[in-house]
C-alpha cells in the first residue's frame, strides 16, 4: 500500500521508493535553478551515420579542424540516472558549413 499526501502532488507525479524519493528532494531544496532555467535539452540529432559524423575525441584530424564545427557529444549509454559519463566522441556539425572549399579538410576526411 502506497500513501502519498495529495499536497504534495504537483503538475508532475514522481513514483519511486521512499528513499529515492528523499534523495530527489534533497537535491530540489538545494538547487538554485531548474534544468529548464539553466539549459535545453532535446532527442539530440539522428545522423543516420554516426560513423561520418561521430568521433573520438582523441581522433588527431580534430586537431585540423575548426572548433565552430565540434559538439561534444553525449550517446545514450553515456546517460544514467542522475549522471552524465564523460563521453570520449565529438560530433562534427557539419550543417554550419556555409562553403565546402573552405573546409575541405573536413569535407573530404570525414
Amino acid at each position: 500500500k502506497i500513501n502519498i499526501e495529495i499536497d504534495s502532488l504537483g503538475d508532475t507525479w514522481l513514483m519511486v521508493e521512499q528513499a529515492e524519493f528523499e534523495f530527489y528532494n534533497k537535491i530540489q531544496n538545494k538547487c538554485e535553478y531548474f534544468l529548464e532555467e539553466i539549459c535545453e535539452s532535446f532527442q539530440g540529432i539522428i545522423t543516420g551515420c554516426d560513423k561520418a559524423f561521430v568521433v573520438d575525441k582523441n581522433d588527431k584530424n580534430l586537431q585540423k579542424i575548426n572548433g565552430k564545427f565540434l559538439k561534444n557529444w553525449i550517446k545514450n549509454k553515456d546517460i544514467g540516472k542522475y549522471i552524465i559519463n564523460n563521453s570520449q566522441s565529438m560530433l562534427i556539425y557539419s550543417n554550419d558549413i556555409k562553403n565546402e572549399e573552405e573546409e575541405e579538410f573536413l569535407v573530404e576526411t570525414f
